[in-house]
């Protein structure tokens, strides 16, 4: 028998699946993006994350699964239209923001339920959340300096490709 987890923490990680699917399609929709503008390098990275944010959704898929639960996946919120690499860019970020908060508040009430496999479980996705971030920053800042600059924006997707 496996230790028995709140309705509240299985509730709030199902809902992160769905936050997470959401997350790929809209990665996958800038990935389209870059895609069309010739952007190889930028596309693979959106590709990229994107397949990160399946592979978090399956994480916490095969968790809930591993203690026992069963996870009523939700609905994918379909992405927003992306108009330019600085777009595309602020969206990662805001995605990321939105990540990091939720992930925090189902850690912080597994905590606060004492569901020691639950904090134990989030806490590298949370480590992983600093890194998705910063990088996410990083992308904006080099996408605003390269705004009107086809030449720097040439610059960026080479940067992204290595």
């Amino acid at each position: 028998m496996q230790t028995p987890m709140s309705p509240e923490i299985i509730e709030m990680l199902c809902a992160q699946v769905g936050h997470e699917f959401s997350n790929a399609m809209a990665y996958r929709r800038c990935s389209i993006y870059f895609d069309l503008l010739s952007l190889d390098g930028l596309k693979t990275l959106m590709r990229k994350q994107y397949e990160g944010e399946l592979e978090h959704a399956n994480m916490i898929i095969d968790y809930l699964a591993d203690r026992g639960y069963d996870c009523a996946i939700p609905a994918t919120i379909p992405p927003p239209p992306v108009a330019s690499p600085l777009e595309a860019f602020n969206l990662a970020a805001m995605l990321e923001q939105q990540t990091t908060a939720s992930l925090y508040t189902i850690w912080s009430k597994a905590f606060q339920v004492q569901d020691g496999m639950t904090v134990t479980f989030l806490i590298p996705m949370l480590d992983e959340q600093r890194e998705e971030e910063k990088l996410a920053s990083d992308w904006v800042t080099r996408a605003m300096m390269a705004e009107s600059n086809p030449a720097a924006l040439l610059e960026i997707d080479e940067l992204a490709g290595d």
